[in-house]
């Protein structure tokens, strides 16, 4: 027996390299070795920071005797869903359409031509009531191969045809009706009590309150309190590490309080972007600081020497969930003091298995001066202590998609915040992408093999676009062109617009990015890079791309709006009145850079554009300082002063 991943890019399957199950990475001598053995193969689907991964991982597949058994009766499979998200999204739409639901570790049964028969999630390593154990599952599918195979093969041939993706195309075109109408369904789930939406578990959100805050910016003040509510909430909360900055994956409770402990890159990101533009947009130095301060928590741990971002930080630390984090009374009072305790919400009982996830009672920006010192001062002590604990292991795989979304986030505070820190930060990786890029492709792991998926060509060339935003260059919207050019040749589905996931025709699917998740689908992604290139190029095809996707993604919005959010936000955009800001000289690109002004382009100079492109036609961009306030490509009057381009910014909002 030999296990076969010890060489692979994926830190979590590395983790598994030292199993005595004989893993095999998906690769097609897998599938044979199935097929000579005449077994059925047992795919295993999680993720590095995934907890109950870790849980199944130590229960199962460190017992020698389960893997005894899966080394007889299987050829076995371990998957990186992360690495992976293509055969992720294939079987997860099977387990979903055969228990109802979904969610990692993930364990699926296949036949020989990686047709799905049986599966499900977290398997427990003894039988407990309505759940069979690990071992008694493998037991009876193995009974089931042997005994009833043609009853296997219906089942399988069933399922593979319910994971094939239908097309959507609708030909009714997206109206203002359907976001309002989307924006009525956001606030019928906002919990009014605690913010956010829905109930516990608890998840940020983040798109769905991106797209309340561009809908109501900047008079609905009721839909902008949902926002208000909401980030204040969270970011008083356990979910928000207290101590050193940024954003657990969600919270367990309604409250906020206590997170599910890992970190991952693509919801710092997101979340640094929305507060820093709900910062802006709502006059909020304290939303402000949270985005900073999680920006600076990214660029502390999460950033390699080469300028890339690593995907996510554990939940656990010396094997307990939460340990890195949590803080007994003792000694939370040795090292902050007893004055301390209140703002934090530390009890002698704890409000975590008797220990204390960190809360904040009020913003530091509401607190008095000398309290406020005292606060900061606890926090720096608090963060000096916890850094001698073990940390929480980092995934240290480079994934092109939140890269992405990570140069966007750290473009835009450079631009809204003047930043240059931030902005070296986001050149560099950016920089380093560009040096990923062959032949106009991609892979989707830095060092890695697998190649790109649409999401990670979207994504990064929304982040090339945020570039541009913050510098002026138009070699990023050319790059950001190439990528889109690839995008569309190689991912869309003629038949709806949609992108598929993958370009690999192999699979027995090609599953569809439709709703937004943790992260932007691949199809709101792709839509919103070809909207923003149309108006900075006037490309008609790129428009008419965004057209399509959106018009085809209008009828599953009615259905289910809260799955949309980023396409939503397309959607308002590609409707609202076009504008375009075309402004040139410091302080008057100062002005315009630190505006909340979600539908309008921002061209903050045009170094290296081709001088006829209809957007830039006419304008003397160099002489002095100039502001164009445009619609439609049809410009005002050219504003040369500080007042007037505040004027003019104020009405073009």
């Amino acid at each position: 027996m030999s296990n076969r991943l010890s060489g692979e890019t994926s830190p979590y399957l590395r983790q598994h390299a030292d199993n005595p199950v004989d893993w095999w990475p998906w690769c097609d001598e897998a599938f044979a070795e199935a097929r000579q053995r005449n077994v059925p193969i047992l795919l295993s689907v999680g993720y590095s920071s995934c907890h109950w991964c870790h849980v199944m991982a130590h229960e199962s597949f460190e017992d020698p005797a389960t893997a005894t058994q899966m080394n007889s009766d299987f050829v076995s499979i371990k998957v990186d869903r992360e690495e992976r998200p293509d055969i992720d999204s294939i079987y997860m739409d099977a387990v979903t359409a055969m228990t109802g639901r979904g969610g990692w570790p993930m364990t699926v049964f296949l036949d020989h031509d990686g047709r799905p028969f049986f599966g499900g999630t977290y398997f427990p390593p003894d039988d407990r009531p309505g759940v069979p154990s690990f071992k008694s599952l493998m037991a009876a599918i193995t009974e089931a191969w042997k005994e009833s195979r043609s009853e296997v093969e219906a089942q399988a041939a069933k399922l593979a045809q319910a994971v094939i993706p239908p097309s959507f195309a609708n030909p009714s075109a997206p109206s203002a009706a359907l976001l309002d109408k989307a924006l009525r369904a956001l606030q019928s789930t906002y919990d009014f009590e605690f913010g956010g939406f829905g109930s516990a578990p608890k998840f940020p959100n983040t798109m769905n309150l991106a797209f309340c805050l561009a809908m109501a910016y900047p008079e609905d003040e009721r839909t902008l309190a949902i926002v208000r509510n909401s980030l204040r909430s969270m970011a008083l909360g356990g979910i928000y590490d207290q101590v050193g900055g940024g954003f657990a994956r969600y919270s367990v409770d309604e409250r906020w309080e206590i997170p599910h402990f890992e970190k991952m890159l693509y919801d710092n990101a997101q979340l640094a972007r929305l507060y820093l533009w709900a910062g802006i947009a709502l006059d909020s130095p304290f939303f402000i600081r949270i985005a900073t301060e999680t920006l600076d928590y990214l660029a502390r741990e999460m950033l390699d020497e080469s300028g890339n971002f690593y995907s996510s930080t554990d939940a656990d630390s010396d094997g307990e969930e939460g340990k890195f984090f949590a803080w007994s009374y003792e000694e939370f009072i040795e090292v902050a003091g007893e004055d301390a305790t209140r703002h934090f919400g530390v009890t002698r009982n704890g409000n975590f298995e008797g220990e204390n996830v960190l809360t904040a009672a009020r913003p530091l920006e509401e607190l008095e001066n000398q309290e406020r010192l005292a606060i900061e001062s606890a926090r720096e002590a608090l963060f000096e202590r916890r850094s001698r604990r073990t940390r929480p292991s980092t995934d240290d795989k480079i994934v092109c998609a939140w890269n992405g979304l990570a140069i966007s986030a750290f473009a835009d505070a450079a631009r809204a915040l003047g930043r240059t820190d931030y902005l070296d930060i986001a050149l560099k990786c950016a920089e380093a992408w560009l040096a990923e890029i062959h032949a106009d492709e991609l892979v989707r792991i830095k060092g890695g093999d697998v190649p790109a998926f649409a999401a990670d060509y979207g994504l990064l060339g929304l982040g090339y676009i945020s570039l541009f935003e913050a510098t002026g260059q138009w070699r990023w919207v050319d790059e950001a062109k190439h990528l889109a050019s690839t995008l569309f040749s190689n991912f869309r589905d003629e038949s709806d617009g949609f992108l598929f996931t993958t370009s690999d025709k192999t699979l027995i699917a090609r599953p569809k990015e439709l709703f937004d998740n943790a992260e932007p689908s691949a199809s709101s992604a792709g839509a919103e890079l070809a909207l923003h290139l149309a108006t900075l190029t006037d490309d008609q095809s790129l428009r008419e791309a965004t057209k399509k996707i959106t018009s085809s993604a209008s009828g599953l919005i009615e259905r289910a709006p809260g799955g949309f959010g980023a396409m939503l936000q397309v959607i308002a955009r590609q409707l609202a009145p076009p504008v375009e800001i075309i402004v040139s000289g410091d302080d008057l690109a100062a002005e315009a850079c630190r505006r909340f002004l979600p539908f309008a382009a921002l061209v903050t100079g045009a170094v290296g554009a081709d001088p006829t492109t209809p957007l830039l036609l006419g304008k003397d961009l160099a002489s002095r300082p100039v502001g164009y306030i445009c619609k439609n490509y049809a410009c005002d009057a050219p504003v040369y002063d500080l007042t007037g381009l505040r004027l003019a910014l104020d009405e073009a909002r």
